[in-house]
């Protein structure tokens, strides 16, 4: 029995060597100042364990009291009939001594114990990675592998769908402002048109990046909105400005068509007032010769009785007729009137709407160039951004190594150990990283992108 313990001791004590001796050759070796908190190991026997850790221990001769424990998170391990061990922070060595010296206390007589660690603790991958987690740590891991295996450099599905979804819903917003805009700006040139007594105006056309009418009115729209859709909102505009002149036109000829009417009404009236006065004027004057004779008693009174009566009457209707004439002349000044009414009608409510259409015009300017922003961002999420040179000068990695240290940047190269956090951080522009190829010509706020047609990003 005693020689069967030792040729298993010498086995083992050889398996262990070789196993000690492929980690020590398999480069785990911290980058040199990436951290402050653990040196770099030349082999196992100097690595720290630390929660999370698996480790197997082997007690000879009682297998009830051997197998493999975690590591929780205050360092402890739970061993049957001896309870929690604490073996964070400790070497191979020390935990070692430790399960033996607590084994000897009334449980074994000189027990032999062993360890070794079966599971290290993970690599937690975080950040701008296709599929961020945490992933087992395998020797001779590097930053760029532990990306690898969190699915390389991009969004996770979620966040892609999400992303994707938002960069559709703000192509949308930026496209339906500068159609808005464009539909303004033309809108605003017919108004000026209008407002100017002109028939039509015209819009030219400036190479294939947008419109100007002339004087300025209609600015550069984006590529956003196509020559066409200008073309038929001008149109439209055209059609309205024609519509709205003969609209006019139309309301102040009927009016205009009224006056010579009235006119011809008053000529008439005039000439019976001139008759009924010349008729007054005789029988006045045959009222008094009459009025003579009858003092002579030669003309009999009722004769002067109905001769006053004529006067009388024709009195009264040249009263009427200057009645009817004021009418008549009221009539012609109302036709003026509602001319002019028309006219100022016509003219407050081409300002209003120059008002208006110039208010949202600047709403619009304000809301396009975050708009617009918000677009780049979004399609720099999704990948859609052209980068220059290799992934550093897009990105930054992160590594975060030891309870309360501080994150530190590293290279695609710099090895990893047991428990590392990695975090993948896209650079800012003014940080050196990803800047869009996208231009716009004439600048400003008016300034759009091209849709895009395909949205695709290759996996790592």
């Amino acid at each position: 029995m005693f020689v069967t313990i030792k040729a298993t001791l010498k086995k083992f004590s050889a398996l262990a060597f070789i196993a000690a001796s492929a980690c020590a050759c398999s480069g785990f070796v911290a980058s040199a100042g990436a951290t402050d908190t653990q040196a770099p190991v030349s082999d196992m026997r100097a690595y720290k364990l630390a929660p999370g850790d698996r480790i197997t221990v082997t007690v000879f001769g009682q297998p009830d009291l051997s197998g493999e424990f975690l590591i929780d998170g205050a360092g402890n391990i739970q061993m049957p009939l001896v309870g929690a061990v604490a073996v964070g922070q400790s070497t191979m060595d020390v935990c070692q001594q430790r399960l033996t010296d607590r084994l000897s206390e009334g449980v074994l007589n000189n027990p032999r114990v062993s360890v070794r660690v079966s599971e290290f603790r993970p690599v937690h991958v975080l950040g701008d990675v296709r599929v961020p987690g945490s992933y087992p740590f395998r020797f001779g891991m590097s930053a760029l592998g532990a990306i690898a295996l969190a699915g390389g450099v991009g969004l996770s599905e979620v966040r892609q769908s999400v992303a994707m979804a938002d960069l559709l819903a703000g192509e949308e917003r930026v496209k339906v402002l500068e159609a808005t805009r464009m539909g303004l700006t033309v809108r605003l040139a017919r108004m000026e048109a209008e407002r100017l007594g002109k028939s039509t105006f015209d819009v030219h056309e400036i190479g294939d990046a947008g419109w100007r009418q002339d004087g300025g009115l209609l600015q550069r729209i984006g590529n956003q909105v196509g020559i066409e859709e200008i073309r038929a909102v001008t149109r439209e505009e055209q059609d309205l400005l024609a519509d709205g002149n003969k609209e006019h036109q139309r309301t102040i000829g009927l009016f205009e068509r009224q006056k010579p009417k009235v006119q011809m009404e008053i000529d008439a009236n005039n000439e019976q007032i001139a008759s009924e006065k010349q008729l007054l004027q005789l029988s006045r004057e045959r009222l008094k010769t009459y009025s003579q004779l009858a003092k002579r008693g030669l003309m009999r009174a009722d004769t002067e009785i109905d001769l006053k009566r004529h006067v009388a009457e024709h009195e009264s209707r040249i009263s009427r007729l200057n009645g009817e004439r004021a009418r008549l002349d009221f009539n012609m000044g109302d036709l003026d009137v509602r001319i002019q009414d028309a006219d100022n009608s016509r003219r407050l409510r081409m300002s209003n709407e120059l008002r208006e259409t110039r208010l949202r015009l600047r709403e619009i300017d304000a809301s396009l160039p975050a708009a617009l922003e918000m677009l780049e961002l979004r399609r720099s999420q999704v990948g859609l951004v052209a980068t220059t040179g290799p992934m550093r000068n897009s990105y930054n990695i992160l590594l975060t190594r030891g309870e309360g240290a501080s994150p530190t940047v590293i290279d695609e190269g710099t090895p990893l150990q047991p428990g590392d956090i990695l975090e993948v951080r896209r650079l800012r522009r003014e940080d050196g990283g990803s800047t869009t190829t996208i231009k716009c010509q004439g600048g400003g706020a008016s300034c759009g992108y091209s849709r895009v047609q395909s949205i695709t990003q290759s996996r790592n």
